[in-house]
């Protein structure tokens, strides 16, 4: 379970330990954690942070303890705690965000063509580019999986980050930072072969990894171990939505561009089948 959300932290001169034991009496699950500033506890639940709050009011009362301040921990602290559980996910929004604002959104062709693909040149009307072997031949294999940092626009930008920020934390808080390195570079990696190949190298977005995501996320959620991986059905929903829509000219109509529907089928092909075979290894070891 991800305790994302702080209830309430006090100084050094009041430790939350046996507060935490009596949380625990109450049923309500929370992590506690100490901190140079003193003790926090934090709770899974936005809604759950008044019940904490409650509780804390009537415990304190009771031992004749100081009552909490009337403010909110503020979002940069709730940021600054996560920052450790998640280092990837926050590392992967930046380097989606310095990378779009470094290339302008597309519009900086020299700074664009270090991280497609493949590199490409326009002539008139026309984009030319080489093949995969290309790659071989120059020895440049971040590109295999480079055009996941690039974003068109804004919104393009936004929506992503938002899958990632959503996805990418859940399941690195789940599975650690190295299984979400290794399911971003996979996923990846195959999204952008598929998108290359159906519409050459001017795509990009990590919308194809965040398929990939919620995929394994399904297939690894029947498991014992991964229950903590289990999404709400609304996201599940949402992304049927929102690739069916990738196959309709309701973008295009809206000047938001065609959808990368190869990367985004691709990506969640790819993390159904690595959440299939992950899932068959742990039936093999059980």
């Amino acid at each position: 379970m991800a305790f994302e959300h702080c209830a309430l932290q006090t100084g050094k001169d009041l430790p939350l330990a046996e507060f935490s034991i009596f949380l625990q009496a109450q049923g309500l699950q929370h992590e506690l954690v100490q901190n140079p500033a003193g003790w926090a506890v934090w709770v899974a639940g936005a809604r759950v942070v008044p019940v904490a709050r409650r509780l804390y009011a009537a415990y304190a009362q009771s031992r004749g303890l100081p009552a909490l301040a009337d403010d909110r921990t503020p979002a940069m602290r709730d940021w600054l705690h996560a920052l450790p559980k998640t280092p990837l996910t926050y590392l992967l929004l930046m380097a989606s965000l310095a990378v779009s604002v470094w290339t302008g959104f597309g519009q900086e062709i020299d700074s664009l063509r270090l991280l497609t693909i493949v590199d490409f040149e326009v002539q008139g009307s026309q984009v030319l580019f080489p093949g995969l072997h290309w790659l071989a031949q120059e020895g440049e294999w971040w590109r295999l999986l480079s055009p996941v940092l690039l974003h068109f626009n804004v919104s393009h930008l936004v929506f992503n980050s938002l899958w990632i920020w959503v996805l990418g934390r859940h399941l690195e808080r789940a599975a650690g930072a190295l299984r979400l390195l290794l399911l971003v570079s996979a996923l990846g990696i195959v999204a952008n072969i598929a998108q290359f190949l159906e519409t050459g190298p001017l795509f990009g977005g990590l919308s194809g990894v965040a398929f990939g995501l919620l995929a394994y996320c399904l297939i690894m959620q029947g498991h014992r171990r991964y229950s903590g991986f289990r999404l709400s059905t609304a996201m599940w929903i949402f992304a049927i939505v929102y690739i069916s829509i990738g196959f309709t000219p309701f973008t295009s109509a809206l000047g938001l561009g065609q959808m990368a529907n190869a990367a985004h089928l691709s990506g969640l092909i790819g993390g159904a089948f690595l959440g299939a075979v992950h899932r068959a290894l742990l039936h093999a070891l059980d």
